[in-house]
């Protein structure tokens, strides 16, 4: 397998393994730096002791980004604030994703609930229930046996509960949200926005480090409402 035929091989499986990355991570940045970086190691690869290539790949992509999940673990315990998956609409404007459960599997709603796993319970559930691969091809690409495996999916599905089924908001539903806050932006008035929220939402927020942003998640209709509306009067 010459060069051209490396990065040809490497290309068709380019999608797959950016959008298993930034399941993973909840970072388009993080998960196209794991991408490059497996690229590079897939050109310096023995090819001959490579039987699958697309099962190499996704174990070395997976595997790294483990290794990554524990490192971000650690380092949100300092994070300043609340943190949250960076939304992304799709991977890639020419490769929109093929089914309705992997592209509502990209919504921050269902990237916070993975929050809840670790780093290999996130792995084998994404893998399993997400891009439907075996337990056997999971417990390869984990390096566990299948016993395993199998405990690590029903562990992750136990912690996700009921609120383990993939969550798209319905596009119209957003749409009336979006445009409520958009009132309540231009008018100064929250009377509108208040009707749409329930009674027990949340409101947290994430500036990146980069960007002024609370620290502390609003719990209730009254306190996001008078946050909303104190923000509005400055």
């Amino acid at each position: 397998m010459d060069r051209i035929d490396d990065t040809t091989v490497f290309e068709s499986r380019r999608s797959f393994l950016l959008g298993l990355a930034y399941r993973l991570l909840g970072s388009r940045a993080e998960a196209e730096d794991v991408v490059q970086d497996l690229f590079i190691k897939w050109l310096e690869a023995d090819k001959a002791s490579i039987a699958t290539p697309a099962a190499w790949l996704t174990t070395a992509c997976t595997r790294h980004c483990i290794d990554l999940l524990r490192s971000a673990q650690r380092s949100r315990l300092d994070y300043v604030g609340t943190w949250l998956p960076e939304p992304i609409h799709t991977l890639h404007h020419d490769s929109p994703e093929q089914s309705h459960e992997l592209a509502s599997s990209l919504s921050t709603a269902f990237l916070l609930l993975l929050e809840r796993l670790t780093p290999k319970e996130r792995a084998a559930y994404l893998l399993y229930d997400i891009f439907d691969l075996d337990y056997p091809q999971v417990a390869q690409t984990l390096g566990v046996q299948e016993a395993t495996c199998r405990k690590l999916v029903s562990r992750a599905k136990a912690s996700l509960g009921n609120t383990q089924a993939r969550y798209q908001p319905d596009p119209s539903r957003q749409e009336q949200l979006l445009t409520a806050f958009h009132t309540a932006i231009t008018s100064g008035s929250t009377q509108g926005l208040a009707a749409m929220l329930s009674e027990d939402v949340e409101l947290c927020a994430d500036g990146g480090g980069k960007a002024s942003a609370i620290r502390e998640t609003l719990y209730g209709l009254e306190a996001v409402l008078a946050f909303v509306g104190e923000s509005l009067s400055r």
